[in-house]
Formats: structure tokens, C-alpha cells, sequence
């Protein structure tokens, strides 16, 4: 076997200090699906070649995109002060070129410090049905928002030219259909809408799918001016976000809000029965969808009942 320190940039496992990390430098995983046991070796990749050589699965959750500090706030402090991180994360394939199934938040962080090394479980090769069960199982703490879903979905489907119906998708990523059928949703906003937040976390799932629905209804440049005149917050604290993002969405609130008030408008101006004077008791409407609404006391002569069946049925 060709020794690591003959990759330039690397270190051999026999040359890392002896520590916490190093005691062991092999571990041997259960198959979770039944299969042959996966066999994982310690390797550490330093933190300025990690973008080069490790790309993100693709059955992981997580947006790799929208990562920033603020997503990172609860390990970077360690991550700094150690060097690396002390909880390895797990991937395969070759130390030139590996796909991470679990620890995708400590990868960006580790490419964040200078000087820092990212510490790997690293196997050769892991069943399909071995990595969809090890990536769900992954990021459990602050794990990934429906929102990291819709965007990794929006991924998923660009790559490979595919349209996946709601129940491939809640059984690709072991999810319910609701939570499917959200991520759908939101995959027709663009990404300047999410990129205005200090991170996915931040966003509001409920604000983001009333805005889904919103746009639909407008041509694309009409979006993008909208997206445009929205401000754009940052915030290294929860604090600072807290603020931020209450004045980031009050601004989203009032374009849903005026674009409510000129729908109620709209219909107004559609329904012929606006200004009619009715019998008393008698309500009529026509929404500016055609839906018309008739409301008819007991108190109504039959004659007229008669009349109005007559003419409903012409």
C-alpha cells in the first residue's frame, strides 16, 4: 500500500502525534443494512486542499452552498483552537478524492481556519443502501432545515434531469411526504431570497412557503426586482440575528401584504354585484376567480327563487 506521505501536502497517520484522534488510526463500522462490515482508516487532509478533494453527498440534506460562519458559530471556537476537529467525519473513497457522508458542517469549518487539518474516517467503498442510511443518520445536531432540502433537492434535480414525484423524494432523503412536498415548494425561490438571511437557519419555513406561492403569480424580472430591493442582513450572533431578521422579514411581510391589498381590490372591481342594491337578506359576490356566492333568506318569495333557478339553469 502506497504510503500517504508520498501524496504531497499530506502526512502520514505513523508521523501524526500520538493523541485522542490518533489511538486509533482504524475503525470498523456494522453495515447498517446487513452487508459486509466497512472498514474506515484515520486520514487528515489539510484544511487548505479540503475543497479540492472532498465533495459533499449527495443524499446528504444540507445546502453546502448557503454554509457560512453563522452556521458554524457552535464548533468553529474548538475547531480553532485544536486545529482540526476531534470528532472525525466519515467518507469514501480515496484521500484524493472523497465524497463526505457525515460532517459536512466540520468540513467548511476546517477550511475556515488557516493551518487547520480536517480529520477523516476514510473507506474505499460503502453500499448505496449502506450511505443513504449513514447520511440520515448524520447532523443530528442542528440538523438540516427543510430549506437545506429544498435547495439540495433543486441540486439534485438540475444534475440529473429527472423529475422525482414527492414519494421518491421522502424515501430518497427518509422523510415524510409533508416535509417532501414543503421542499417542492420551495424550490421555485430563487436563492437570492435565502442568501438575504445570516443562514438557512434563520429563515422562516412558513414566511418562505407564503412567499413560494406569491411568486408564481409574477413574471421572473418583477421577482428579481423584488429580491433586489430587499436588504441583505448579516449577523455573527444570535442576538444580532434576532434583530436582523425580524427587520429582513417585516420588509418580505409588506410585499406579501401589498400584493394581498391589490388581489382584494382586483376583486372588487370584478364583482358585477359591487353596488347593486339587493333584497334585503340577499348576498351576492363574484370573486375574480369566477367563483360566484349567493346567499338566499327563507323570507324570499318563491317567485323569485323560481327566477333565479331559471336563469342559473339557462
Amino acid at each position: 500500500m502506497v504510503d500517504s506521505l508520498a501524496k504531497p501536502g499530506y502526512k502520514s497517520n505513523r508521523l501524526i502525534q500520538k493523541d485522542k484522534l490518533s489511538k486509533a488510526q482504524f475503525y470498523t463500522q456494522s453495515s447498517p443494512t446487513g452487508k459486509e462490515p466497512i472498514k474506515y482508516k484515520l486520514v487528515f487532509i489539510p484544511a487548505e486542499k479540503v475543497s479540492s478533494v472532498v465533495r459533499k453527498s449527495k443524499l446528504n440534506k444540507r445546502s453546502e452552498k448557503h454554509l457560512n460562519t453563522r452556521a458554524i458559530s457552535d464548533i468553529l471556537p474548538d475547531i480553532e483552537k485544536a486545529k482540526r476537529n476531534d470528532h472525525p467525519c466519515k467518507a469514501y473513497g480515496t484521500i484524493d478524492d472523497m465524497v463526505v457522508m457525515e460532517g459536512l458542517r466540520r468540513t467548511y469549518a476546517v477550511r475556515q481556519v488557516e493551518g487547520a487539518e480536517l480529520a477523516v474516517w476514510l473507506t474505499e467503498y460503502v453500499h448505496p443502501e449502506d450511505e443513504a442510511v449513514i447520511v440520515s443518520r448524520a447532523d443530528k445536531y442542528r440538523e438540516p432545515t427543510t430549506i437545506d432540502l429544498a435547495l439540495t433537492i433543486k441540486e439534485l434535480i438540475d444534475s440529473s434531469e429527472k423529475d422525482y414525484s414527492v414519494r421518491d423524494l421522502a424515501d430518497i432523503f427518509d422523510i415524510s411526504r409533508g416535509t417532501a412536498q414543503n421542499a417542492k415548494e420551495l424550490m421555485t425561490i430563487p436563492e437570492g431570497y435565502f442568501s438575504k438571511y445570516p443562514s438557512l437557519h434563520d429563515v422562516s419555513l412558513r414566511l418562505a412557503l407564503r412567499f413560494s406561492a406569491f411568486i408564481k403569480q409574477l413574471p421572473e424580472d418583477e421577482v428579481t426586482a423584488i429580491l433586489e430591493a430587499l436588504p441583505k442582513v448579516s449577523a455573527d450572533n444570535d442576538e444580532e440575528a434576532k434583530v436582523a431578521v425580524k427587520q429582513l422579514e417585516d420588509e418580505i411581510k409588506s410585499v406579501l401584504s401589498g400584493q394581498d391589498k391589490q388581489a382584494q381590490n382586483a376583486e372588487l372591481q370584478t364583482d358585477v354585484f359591487n353596488g347593486l342594491k339587493l333584497k334585503k337578506g340577499v348576498v351576492a359576490s363574484l370573486s375574480n376567480k369566477g367563483v360566484l356566492s349567493l346567499k338566499i333568506p327563507p323570507t324570499i318569495d318563491e317567485s323569485i327563487k323560481s327566477k333565479i333557478a331559471k336563469l342559473l339553469a339557462e
